[in-house]
């Protein structure tokens, strides 16, 4: 950034100072500003207008409002430092300057409350990813409220701007019949459609005349930030200060021979003296001699000071200060007094609410101490007719069905298997099975509280027990032979206890 082509003067602000600056700028270069702004955004929403339902074309016009803020900040920080660049160059270089950040403007950040004051941060310095971010948290300390507030009072001026076209409609109404009542009356004889499209164009001409002010005082706030931060206002003084310095020296330079020549002077009119003292009692004073004359015009010169003169005007007869009568304040008080008494109320009563609010949520959900814990409930006897006491397995389970499948037996190795698995759910796993549960509901409680290899195996051996034992359907000896084999994978710790 060329600090020495500046086009406005850089000093310390307050937050609220420099986004007036930014109104102030927005202002002073109005037709590049608003030219070419408008001559993206007008065709922009026929286009969109044309294509897209009424509300969602002003809908997309608000969404793209970070893309098209990059033209207006492009404009604005041309003509700070120095170049006022067409609208043709700013269209024609905007995937130049428009490019980092604007996907997540359009999108994770769309929302934000202070994009006008970090998209110049994105557009101008171009840092990326972390750098970006710590660069963005650097600046915006100290003045990210101003910069939140800056968008909530901008947001209401578009709000303030649609209202203020209804009222020029009223003003314009001839006869002047009509009231801020049944101003929106006329609303009224307008069909669906033609209600949509002119909300719609209301709502854009606002955003067309509020935005690129909005852009203007973030950009403003911006550059408040870094000659804070960076100095900018002491170095743009400090190379004024150096530009003076040298002229001064080019004109003590060129003021050298009329001093030397002044000196001569005074020197020669020193000895003239000296030597004719009597006479120069005696004689008139004489007439001013070119020396002088050529003196006082080398005293005249800045080098040698400069010479002011003021004049003040001042009554003769100054009229005697009258105390003007302080106004009666004591009503105002008492209303102020009252109000204030009234917040009071208000605050005690929001606190009562907090607290008996949290006391409420902690007697919900905090468990003290002493408070018993419910009794874990009591392991069945019998599940689906089969008892599932640890006592009654075998010890080898695995063993004694293939026995059982030996002896041709396949129904009785199902049975084994099966009360074998609820054993080993029921003791090692710790799953509740109640007494009235159906195989559909051990299922259900199986699943959340094991591995999938577990559920498949336990479920395959349900459905076969099912078959075998409801259907009268008992399954080849080969599946049942390949159920006793995976069992011991999957159940095989379950051993009576």
């Amino acid at each position: 950034m060329d600090l020495e082509n500046l086009s406005v003067r850089l000093r310390q602000r307050s937050p609220w100072e420099a986004i007036d600056l930014g109104f102030a700028m927005a202002r002073e270069w109005w037709r590049d500003l608003y030219g070419v702004w408008l001559a993206i955004l007008i065709p922009l929403a026929i286009v969109a207008c044309v294509l897209l339902p009424p509300l969602w074309a002003g809908a997309l016009v608000w969404w793209l409002k970070p893309a098209l803020d990059r033209i207006v900040l492009h404009v604005l920080a041309s003509a700070v430092f120095g170049s006022r660049p067409g609208w043709k160059e700013t269209l024609r270089a905007y995937p130049r300057y428009a490019r980092n950040g604007l996907i997540g403007s359009l999108l994770w950040r769309r929302l934000s409350l202070i994009r006008s004051f970090t998209l110049p941060v994105r557009q101008l310095e171009n840092p990326r990813g972390r750098a970006g971010r710590i660069r963005i948290a650097q600046l915006q300390r100290r003045v990210r409220s101003q910069a939140v507030w800056l968008t909530v009072i901008c947001l209401h001026f578009e709000g303030v701007v649609l209202i203020s076209f209804i009222g020029l409609y009223v003003l314009l109404v001839p006869g002047g019949e009509e009231t801020i009542q049944s101003a929106f009356s006329w609303l009224e004889h307008l069909d669906e459609s033609q209600r949509s499209h002119l909300s719609t164009g209301l709502y854009i001409a606002a955003i067309a005349l509020i935005e690129p002010l909005y852009v203007a005082a973030g950009f403003a706030l911006y550059l408040n930030r870094r000659t804070a931060l960076e100095g900018w206002d002491l170095e743009v003084q400090l190379r004024s200060i150096a530009q003076q310095a040298e002229q001064k020296s080019a004109t003590s330079s060129a003021a050298v021979a009329p001093v030397v020549t002044l000196l001569i002077a005074l020197c020669t009119a020193a000895v003239l003296f000296a030597a004719t003292p009597e006479s120069a009692h005696a004689q008139t004073p004489p007439a001013p001699s070119p020396v002088q004359e050529q003196i006082k015009e080398v005293l005249k010169q800045p080098v040698f000071g400069r010479y002011e003169r003021q004049t003040y005007i001042e009554s003769l007869h100054p009229e005697p200060k009258t105390e003007r009568p302080r106004a009666n304040l004591k009503g105002i008080s008492a209303v102020m007094e009252a109000l204030a008494k009234g917040v009071r109320v208000l605050a005690w009563a929001a606190l009562a609410v907090a607290l008996s609010a949290a006391l409420y949520w902690l007697l919900r959900h905090l468990r003290f101490s002493r408070d018993p814990r419910p009794a874990r409930q009591a392991m069945p006897d019998m599940l689906f007719g089969l008892d599932v006491r640890p006592e009654t397995l075998p010890a080898d389970v695995v063993a004694a069905a293939m026995a059982q499948i030996a002896r041709g037996e396949l129904v009785a190795a199902l049975s084994l298997l099966y009360r074998g698995a609820l054993v080993s759910l029921l003791h090692r796993d710790g799953i509740e099975l109640a007494s009235g549960d159906t195989e559909a509901d051990c299922l259900n409680k199986v699943k959340p509280r094991v591995d999938g290899a577990t559920h498949g195996y336990f479920a395959r051996l349900v459905t076969s027990w099912q078959a075998a034992a409801y259907a009268h359907r008992v399954p080849a000896r080969a599946e049942v032979e390949a159920l006793v084999s995976q069992w011991q994978g999957t159940f095989g710790t379950a051993s009576p206890s």
